[in-house]
């Protein structure tokens, strides 16, 4: 009951700030891409892995990436290269804060991957209100407004590592009206 009513005045909340807000959106191929942001959940190490070697595929792409994971509970110590934020730097309806939750709220990203699978209300802050050109994300239907471009996996019990093998496909095969040859 405590987690509907939390979502239920999120919701609210979130969309109160959003009207008042302006945020244009514009898809940017992969391959004018030059700064990507990934928003990811850690809950083990395989998470860990898996969004640590996409950060690194897409580096060797020449991208420059940020990755900012959410940590629900201490039990993944991620790479230096990527930031934290913790439950304990959220308030009590999901919203972060801190330095890093800023730095991703108003980064200019070119895309920014909703990487989280299921629920997680300050990685969802974080991309309704990022400043990112557009936004790739699973889709739920909690998630529709928090992404431009939404992934349906298939099955229920998918992997981080499958979502981000189905967002390099689509990444790479995205054109705009400008960039058809």
């Amino acid at each position: 009951m405590f987690s509907a009513l939390r979502n239920t005045l999120f919701r609210y909340a979130v969309g109160r700030r959003l009207m008042e807000k302006s945020i244009t959106r514009n898809t940017v191929p992969f391959s004018e891409a030059r700064h990507i942001g990934i928003l990811v959940r850690l809950q083990n190490e395989e998470d860990h892995l898996a969004a640590q070697q996409y950060a690194d595929q897409l580096r060797a792409a020449g991208k420059k990436v940020d990755v900012l994971a959410y940590l629900d509970r201490k039990k993944v110590t991620p790479a230096e290269s990527i930031q934290t934020l913790q439950r304990s730097d959220c308030n009590w309806l999901g919203f972060p804060s801190g330095e890093s939750a800023r730095y991703f709220e108003q980064q200019p990203f070119d895309v920014l991957i909703c990487a989280w699978l299921g629920r997680c209300l300050p990685l969802r802050y974080l991309a309704l209100f990022s400043q990112a050109s557009w936004r790739i994300g699973e889709f739920t239907r909690d998630k529709e407004p928090s992404a431009e471009f939404l992934i349906n996996l298939p099955n229920e019990q998918h992997s981080l590592a499958e979502f981000f093998a189905e967002v390099d496909h689509y990444l790479q095969s995205i054109r705009t009206h400008e960039t058809e040859s």
